[in-house]
């Protein structure tokens, strides 16, 4: 096996610079993607926007929209699992 090959949790251990979107969430300048993933749970859980009847389910506030965008509005669903999706676009 060569000494350069990544491993598959990489992505996970690698520091990335946060925009000021992620930084809301982390209140960090870098941090892994498992950590700002992390960060987001904490926000949703927090402010109760889990579906209760369907868990991996979110209910998109005004903050986690500009994480997702203007294409998912405000009140409309999101798929928890799926966080990583919007996460890269403000990750580098």
């Amino acid at each position: 096996m060569s000494q350069w090959r990544l491993s598959a949790t990489h992505h996970m251990k690698r520091k990335y610079r946060c925009d000021q979107a992620l930084y809301e969430f982390t209140k960090c300048k870098k941090a892994t993607k498992g950590k700002i993933i992390s960060k987001i749970w904490k926000y949703v859980k927090k402010k109760k926007l889990q579906d209760p009847k369907e868990k991996k389910m979110i209910v998109v506030d005004s903050k986690l929209q500009t994480l997702t965008g203007p294409g998912v509005k405000v009140g409309s669903r999101i798929n928890g699992r799926k966080l990583g999706k919007y996460v890269k676009k403000h990750a580098t």
